[in-house]
């Protein structure tokens, strides 16, 4: 059973005021940047907003996206955060270097 595409309800566009400021810089050659996704993103991200019948089946879900998106090259995963989480810089550093590390500059 597979989540069904995300409606535009569900998904939530956010970012961290510095990361948009690094990725406008970087665009406008103001700075080198060592990170392509950077400027890809233009500091902005999109989230999707997943809901669970129960605990029990997001505890699994969640182990489920973690089991495949884990690398043990790199020690990251595809995050799951709650809404609050959000304006996290750390959480916005993570996704940019998963961005890089697989290419997902397009």
């Amino acid at each position: 059973q597979g989540l069904p595409e995300p409606t535009d309800a569900q998904i939530v566009t956010s970012s961290v005021p510095s990361q948009r400021y690094a990725a406008q810089l970087a665009a406008a050659g103001g700075r080198p940047c060592e990170s392509p996704a950077l400027v890809a993103s233009s500091g902005q991200f999109k989230f999707v907003e997943i809901r669970f019948r129960s605990l029990a089946q997001a505890k699994k879900r969640a182990m489920a996206l973690f089991m495949c998106t884990y690398s043990s090259m790199h020690g990251l995963s595809v995050p799951l955060v709650p809404r609050t989480l959000l304006q996290s810089a750390q959480l916005y550093d993570d996704v940019i270097r998963l961005w890089d590390i697989y290419g997902l500059t397009w």
